[in-house]
């Protein structure tokens, strides 16, 4: 007969086990084939999280602007995004939508890239969300894998790494490996979303466009100098969720990591003393009374 001390162990190991396979139904995850059903969150015009749905969204407030809407979230795997367009004319080829994706990794104003490759004047704005990571679609030369570039271009994109392009629902599905940004949630992403028309070569058509449209853009605003990025933190499951705020003890705030607040990190600490509590009474071999007093 099972005694109470390996009741004790049993139970933690159960409890540790449950957490375990709980924890990665907490990621949002979606199937990469530009249908956008996966996508439940609701984006706004100033842009923000929705929750619920593990994700943040942008939309444009003019219903002609070619960028009508930009979400992105992730799992423990990949960072998806979804762009909608305006329209889409050219699927593949020349006239080709091409969408580049300034990805900031460590939000330090000294560090990566602010150009934008394929011959466009438009760059970043100096200092805030310079690149460590850009992401490019390759529509213009037929490709369903994007580039994904380190700030010396070269390319990190792998067969696992995918984008969709819906020509019927004019949108723009993606997924990229989080190893080939460099980085894992929980972590935090400055986000500067351009979109071009392609060549065959995917570089800007016509050559030396400015960018046509981007996230958190309006017509007429000008596209030459970006500064109008998203920034997005992402919990350790991978969902796009607001950051943690604070802990406040009187006047002070006390920042505490988002891996801190995680609730499955203190139930596995409570297995982990279970198991503890149950072996030391083992190896005491106290009877049951001594423990319940």
């Amino acid at each position: 007969m099972m005694g109470f001390s390996d009741r004790v162990v049993v139970i933690g190991l159960l409890f540790i086990l449950a957490l375990a396979l709980g924890g990665p139904l907490r990621a949002h995850g979606v199937g990469v084939d530009g249908d956008g059903a996966d996508w439940t969150g609701t984006p706004t015009v100033q842009g923000g999280y929705d929750p619920q749905a593990g994700e943040w969204g942008w939309r444009a407030s003019d219903p002609s602007y070619l960028l009508q809407e930009f979400r992105v979230t992730g799992d423990n795997l990949y960072l998806y995004c979804l762009v909608k367009l305006a329209d889409v004319r050219t699927a593949r080829g020349e006239g080709a939508p091409l969408l580049q994706i300034a990805v900031d990794t460590d939000q330090q104003p000294n560090s990566g890239q602010a150009v934008f490759p394929g011959f466009t004047p438009t760059r970043l704005a100096p200092g805030p969300a310079n690149w460590e990571r850009l992401i490019r679609t390759a529509f213009g030369a037929g490709r369903d894998i994007p580039a994904i570039l380190d700030p010396n271009l070269t390319d990190l994109a792998t067969r696992d790494d995918l984008v969709i392009l819906s020509p019927q629902r004019r949108t723009v599905e993606m997924r990229v490996r989080w190893a080939a940004l460099g980085v894992a949630p929980p972590t935090r992403l400055r986000l500067t979303v351009a979109l071009f028309s392609a060549d065959r070569r995917d570089n800007v058509l016509p050559e030396g466009s400015p960018a046509l449209a981007f996230v958190k853009g309006s017509p007429g605003l000008a596209a030459d100098r970006l500064d109008a990025y998203a920034e997005v933190a992402f919990r350790a499951g991978g969902d796009a969720v607001p950051p943690p705020e604070p802990l406040r003890l009187g006047r002070w705030e006390i920042p505490v990591p988002e891996r801190l607040r995680d609730p499955l990190l203190y139930g596995a600490l409570a297995g982990v003393l279970l198991i503890a509590l149950g072996v030391l009474l083992k190896l005491r071999g106290r009877p049951r009374s001594w423990w319940w007093g």
